[in-house]
């Protein structure tokens, strides 16, 4: 029987931790680990209170994060991996979709409903929509949601990515390795919602992400 296992990468999430936690053993996760990058807060109280495993990130950034999950933990070629963010914005409920897509899939993303609820978050969006069409123009594959933080992976595919990123381009490395090594891509839709706490996101990682994505195509 193949394993579901959740990964979150944490920077002082204790608000949003709790929900995650809990919506993805409901939603039939058979593990969570909480990767946490030198949170301030309760985070990694949270999570052993909830019964995650946790691994602490060597360096800092969302992107250390996720490499020292795939350096430390023993992934196994069979089992299914979901990254999801730790902010409740996500629904840890849907992570029985990715199951399901991942039985015909190596990667797959999680395709984000929109919500604008400020000026914020429409910059956001936009950025988004443009960053998507940039990426599946230059790597002639369509993904409408590159920058989606719900990602999936068999465990056999994510061993074959070259995990580069440090940061926030972690999803555009993920996009662009699939795409290099012929990995089958595919999308399932998920909710989106208000995040919990602070975003750490900036205007500046937009440049950024378009930046990784020139460098993962043509270096």
């Amino acid at each position: 029987m193949r394993k579901l296992i959740a990964i979150i990468p944490t920077l002082n999430e204790q608000k949003g931790l709790p929900f995650v936690i809990r919506e993805l053993k409901a939603g039939g996760a058979d593990g969570v680990v909480v990767v946490d990058g030198h949170s301030t807060d309760s985070t990694v109280r949270v999570a052993k209170q909830l019964g995650a495993s946790v691994i602490f990130q060597k360096g800092r950034g969302k992107g250390m994060a996720f490499r020292t999950f795939v350096r430390k933990y023993p992934i196994r070629s069979d089992d299914f991996y979901v990254m999801i963010d730790g902010d409740a914005s996500y629904s840890g409920h849907e992570i029985s979709k990715f199951r399901s897509a991942l039985e015909r899939s190596d990667v797959v993303f999680g395709n984000r409903g929109i919500l604008v609820h400020d000026v914020r978050s429409l910059i956001h969006v936009l950025g988004g929509l443009a960053i998507s069409l940039f990426g599946s123009l230059l790597f002639l594959r369509y993904n409408p949601d590159i920058c989606s933080g719900y990602v999936g992976f068999r465990g056999n595919a994510l061993k074959k990515l070259a995990l580069r990123s440090r940061t926030f381009t972690l999803e555009a490395n993920i996009f662009a390795e699939s795409a290099k090594k012929g990995l089958s891509m595919s999308l399932v839709s998920v909710s989106y919602r208000r995040r919990e706490g602070v975003s750490k996101l900036t205007l500046f990682d937009g440049p950024k992400i378009v930046l990784a994505l020139l460098r993962e195509r043509f270096l």
